[in-house]
């Protein structure tokens, strides 16, 4: 016959009872936070690609349309170490059509004090006389700012210069004749991992490269 279960043993049974809850909730938190832990590092990998991809294609479209400065045809690309001016189409991805864009890509600070790699666009002007450092005003004060990621704390750029004596590259690119070979792109930021040395290859020296063979 049973005698059911003494003081001692439910007492036992409650600890147990208790200290496995306490462990499924931990284990349960645990889980939870990881996952989104996990959710965040694959939403800030697929925006780094994404910013990555959509520059790809835009420097890849360097426009060659000569534009006029102090009355000299140049290309319409001016840069230094730490921001870069330039000519191309516009993007589906940045809403615009085809039509040929400013653009300047670099480092901008917002109202909050939030450092952003930052991308401007203005439309080009047919035949206008290009003053470099109001362009560049122009396009931060008033043109179609796009805050492309904070991850990026800063930039660094350099120019490939190839003429017939050498190869160098160089940080400055201004009142060249032509384009620059390649352009690579540095990205300062706390994940390298998931910001890579863009270098790019702009078509109109693809184009150069191919028919040469």
């Amino acid at each position: 016959m049973s005698k059911g279960f003494t003081l001692i043993e439910l007492l036992i049974a409650l600890t147990l009872t208790a200290l496995l809850a306490t462990l499924m909730g931990g284990g349960l938190e645990l889980a939870t936070g990881t996952w989104q832990r996990l959710g965040k590092s694959g939403q800030q990998a697929e925006r780094a690609l994404m910013v990555q991809i959509t520059l790809r294609r835009l420097l890849e479209q360097l426009s060659t349309q000569m534009v006029l400065s102090q009355d000299v045809g140049l290309p319409g690309l001016r840069g230094d170490s730490q921001h870069l001016l330039f000519l191309a189409p516009g993007l589906p991805q940045l809403g615009k059509d085809k039509e040929l864009y400013w653009y300047r890509l670099g480092m901008v600070e917002d109202e909050d004090q939030t450092t952003s790699l930052t991308l401007c666009l203005s439309p080009w002007l047919a035949d206008e006389q290009v003053d470099w450092p109001i362009l560049e005003q122009r396009l931060l004060s008033g043109g179609d700012c796009h805050a492309l990621s904070s991850q990026v704390t800063g930039l660094e750029l350099e120019y490939l210069k190839v003429d017939q004596r050498s190869e160098r590259w160089q940080s400055l690119w201004e009142n060249e004749a032509k384009l620059p070979a390649l352009l690579r792109l540095h990205f300062e930021t706390g994940k390298p991992t998931l910001w890579p040395d863009l270098l790019v290859l702009p078509m109109s020296h693809a184009y150069e490269i191919k028919s040469s063979y």
